[in-house]
Protein backbone atom coordinates (compact mmCIF):
# COMPACT_ATOMS: atom_id res chain seq x y z
CA UNK A 1 0.00 0.00 0.00
CA UNK A 2 1.31 3.54 -1.16
CA UNK A 3 1.89 5.81 2.11
CA UNK A 4 0.30 8.45 1.05
CA UNK A 5 0.11 10.52 4.42
CA UNK A 6 3.07 10.24 7.59
CA UNK A 7 -0.57 8.44 9.07
CA UNK A 8 0.43 5.36 7.10
CA UNK A 9 4.38 5.21 8.08
CA UNK A 10 4.88 2.52 9.85
CA UNK A 11 6.89 2.42 13.13
CA UNK A 12 8.89 -0.46 11.77
CA UNK A 13 11.75 0.86 9.52
CA UNK A 14 11.46 -2.61 7.32
CA UNK A 15 7.52 -1.44 6.86
CA UNK A 16 8.22 1.55 5.14
CA UNK A 17 9.02 0.22 1.73
CA UNK A 18 7.62 2.91 -0.18
CA UNK A 19 6.09 6.87 -0.63
CA UNK A 20 3.60 7.52 -2.57
CA UNK A 21 4.21 4.68 -4.80
CA UNK A 22 8.08 5.79 -4.44
CA UNK A 23 9.45 2.20 -3.93
CA UNK A 24 12.52 2.74 -0.93
CA UNK A 25 15.03 0.27 -2.03
CA UNK A 26 18.63 -0.44 -2.40
CA UNK A 27 18.05 -0.99 -6.41
CA UNK A 28 15.52 2.40 -6.90
CA UNK A 29 16.22 4.42 -9.70
CA UNK A 30 18.04 8.03 -9.22
CA UNK A 31 14.93 10.22 -9.57
CA UNK A 32 13.25 7.89 -7.31
CA UNK A 33 15.44 9.74 -4.60
CA UNK A 34 14.78 13.20 -5.56
CA UNK A 35 11.02 12.45 -5.80
CA UNK A 36 10.80 10.20 -2.49
CA UNK A 37 12.62 12.70 -0.26
CA UNK A 38 10.47 15.91 -2.11
CA UNK A 39 7.24 13.75 -1.29
CA UNK A 40 8.72 12.85 2.06
CA UNK A 41 9.36 16.56 3.06
CA UNK A 42 5.34 17.78 1.74
CA UNK A 43 3.58 14.53 3.74
CA UNK A 44 5.61 15.92 7.01
CA UNK A 45 4.55 19.67 6.17
CA UNK A 46 1.06 18.48 5.90
CA UNK A 47 1.11 16.53 8.88
CA UNK A 48 2.41 19.31 10.73
CA UNK A 49 0.30 22.02 9.92
CA UNK A 50 -2.92 19.85 8.73
CA UNK A 51 -4.52 20.10 5.43
CA UNK A 52 -7.74 19.69 3.69
CA UNK A 53 -7.96 16.53 1.75
CA UNK A 54 -7.99 16.79 -1.87
CA UNK A 55 -10.53 14.12 -1.93
CA UNK A 56 -12.83 14.13 0.62
CA UNK A 57 -12.57 18.15 1.10
CA UNK A 58 -12.21 17.82 5.17
CA UNK A 59 -9.74 19.50 7.32
CA UNK A 60 -6.85 16.54 8.32
CA UNK A 61 -4.88 17.35 11.38
CA UNK A 62 -2.27 15.24 13.01
CA UNK A 63 -3.11 13.39 16.13
CA UNK A 64 -1.27 13.09 18.88
CA UNK A 65 -1.67 10.44 21.44
CA UNK A 66 0.04 11.09 24.88
CA UNK A 67 0.11 10.68 28.70
CA UNK A 68 1.62 13.99 29.34
CA UNK A 69 1.79 16.83 27.30
CA UNK A 70 4.21 20.08 28.49
CA UNK A 71 2.96 23.42 26.65
CA UNK A 72 5.75 26.11 26.64
CA UNK A 73 5.01 29.62 25.38
CA UNK A 74 2.12 31.10 23.55
CA UNK A 75 0.11 28.66 21.86
CA UNK A 76 -2.80 30.02 19.33
CA UNK A 77 -5.72 26.93 18.63
CA UNK A 78 -7.31 27.45 15.65
CA UNK A 79 -11.10 26.38 15.32
CA UNK A 80 -12.58 24.88 17.89
CA UNK A 81 -10.62 23.45 21.13
CA UNK A 82 -12.00 20.38 22.38
CA UNK A 83 -11.54 18.20 25.86
CA UNK A 84 -13.06 14.99 25.76
CA UNK A 85 -14.95 15.57 22.82
CA UNK A 86 -16.65 18.77 24.46
CA UNK A 87 -16.39 22.49 23.24
CA UNK A 88 -16.65 25.07 25.62
CA UNK A 89 -19.19 27.46 24.97
CA UNK A 90 -19.08 31.57 25.30
CA UNK A 91 -18.02 32.53 28.76
CA UNK A 92 -16.67 29.04 30.16
CA UNK A 93 -14.11 28.25 31.45
CA UNK A 94 -11.89 25.28 31.87
CA UNK A 95 -12.08 24.14 35.53
CA UNK A 96 -9.82 21.62 36.98
CA UNK A 97 -11.45 18.25 38.21
CA UNK A 98 -7.72 17.67 40.05
CA UNK A 99 -5.01 15.26 39.31
CA UNK A 100 -5.65 12.21 37.26
CA UNK A 101 -9.20 13.82 36.32
CA UNK A 102 -10.36 15.19 32.51
CA UNK A 103 -10.99 19.49 33.50
CA UNK A 104 -14.81 20.33 32.57
CA UNK A 105 -16.44 23.84 31.09
CA UNK A 106 -18.20 25.63 33.68
CA UNK A 107 -19.92 28.96 33.45
CA UNK A 108 -18.70 31.69 36.14
CA UNK A 109 -22.10 33.59 35.43
CA UNK A 110 -22.24 36.96 36.21
CA UNK A 111 -22.00 39.08 39.61
CA UNK A 112 -25.88 38.37 39.72
CA UNK A 113 -25.68 35.07 39.43
CA UNK A 114 -23.15 34.62 41.89
CA UNK A 115 -22.94 33.83 45.82
CA UNK A 116 -22.76 37.62 47.45
CA UNK A 117 -21.53 35.81 50.59
CA UNK A 118 -18.26 34.27 48.62
CA UNK A 119 -17.31 37.39 46.42
CA UNK A 120 -14.12 38.57 47.42
CA UNK A 121 -12.96 41.86 46.48
CA UNK A 122 -9.14 42.62 47.29
CA UNK A 123 -8.35 46.03 47.17
CA UNK A 124 -8.85 49.17 45.00
CA UNK A 125 -11.51 51.38 44.90
CA UNK A 126 -15.08 51.22 42.76
CA UNK A 127 -15.53 55.07 41.27
CA UNK A 128 -17.81 55.86 38.93
CA UNK A 129 -20.23 53.32 38.47
CA UNK A 130 -23.66 53.52 38.58
CA UNK A 131 -25.47 51.22 40.90
CA UNK A 132 -29.48 51.23 41.48
CA UNK A 133 -28.67 54.29 39.19
CA UNK A 134 -26.06 56.07 41.66
CA UNK A 135 -22.76 56.92 40.97
CA UNK A 136 -20.76 54.73 43.16
CA UNK A 137 -18.45 57.01 45.35
CA UNK A 138 -20.85 59.88 45.45
CA UNK A 139 -23.22 61.53 47.91
CA UNK A 140 -25.74 61.88 45.01
CA UNK A 141 -28.92 60.37 46.38
CA UNK A 142 -30.81 59.28 49.78
CA UNK A 143 -31.50 61.92 52.56
CA UNK A 144 -28.71 63.44 55.01
CA UNK A 145 -29.53 62.98 58.16
CA UNK A 146 -27.61 64.48 61.20
CA UNK A 147 -28.55 63.72 64.85
CA UNK A 148 -27.47 63.34 68.31
CA UNK A 149 -29.93 60.11 67.96
CA UNK A 150 -29.93 56.23 67.05
CA UNK A 151 -30.83 55.92 63.15
CA UNK A 152 -33.98 55.29 62.49
CA UNK A 153 -36.32 54.64 59.80
CA UNK A 154 -35.28 56.18 56.26
CA UNK A 155 -34.82 53.89 53.05
CA UNK A 156 -31.92 52.58 50.85
CA UNK A 157 -29.08 55.29 50.24
CA UNK A 158 -30.06 57.17 53.16
CA UNK A 159 -26.98 58.74 55.16
CA UNK A 160 -27.51 59.43 59.02
CA UNK A 161 -24.60 61.04 60.75
CA UNK A 162 -25.33 60.54 65.19
CA UNK A 163 -22.81 63.37 66.52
Amino acid sequence: MAKNSVSEWSTVSSGNGDIAGFTLGLDMPPSYVNNSIQEMMAQIKQWKDGYTDPISGLPVYQSITAQNVEVIGINNIKGQFQINGNTGTLGQVLTSNGAGSLPNWTSKGTMSTQNSNAVNITGGTITGTKVNNVIVGTNASGNKTISTSAPSGGQNGDIWYQI
